[in-house]
Order: C-alpha cells, then structure tokens, then sequence
C-alpha cells in the first residue's frame, strides 16, 4: 500500500517553486521597467540637447552666411583701427 503523503507533497512544492518564479519574474519585471524608464529619460534629454545644438548651429549658419554675403556681395568689411574713429563722448543734440 502506497503512501498518500508523496503527491500532495509533490504539488505543494511544484506550487511553492511556481510562485517564487512568479515572484522573481515580477522582481526583474520592476528592474527592467526602471531600467526603461532611466533609458526613456536620457534619450529625452539627448534629445532636448540636440535640438539645442541644432538651434545653434542655425544661428551659427546665419552669422556665417551674413558676413559672407556682405564681403562678397555688398563689398564690407570689418575697419582697420586707423580707419575707425571713435565718436565723441557726448555728441552735440
């Protein structure tokens, strides 16, 4: 005669190891989830600078593009110290 201890004891492990590996799943569940979070953040912030950087280098762009456009086309340039005059220091109203 067998005993009736093995199966129940059986299926109250198989119980037991099922819900620790539920509890480790949702353990790395939460891990990855701010992991994700962290990664969702930095990209954010990538992404805010590039925007940033971009804005910069437009204005860069346009600066550059002016100067050149006034050498070249309108024929400007930047004086020379001798031929600069400083202005008084209270013009006559």
């Amino acid at each position: 005669m067998r005993s009736p201890w093995p199966l129940p004891l059986l299926l109250v492990l198989l119980i037991l190891i099922s819900s620790l590996g539920i509890v480790y799943a949702r353990y790395e569940a939460r891990i990855q989830f701010i992991a994700l979070q962290k990664l969702q953040q930095a990209k954010q912030q990538a992404t805010d600078e590039w925007g940033q950087l971009q804005l910069e280098q437009a204005a860069t762009g346009t600066l550059e593009q002016i100067l050149r456009r006034a050498t070249n086309e309108l024929q400007m340039h930047i004086p020379t110290q001798i031929q600069s005059m400083p202005l008084p220091p209270n013009p006559p109203q």
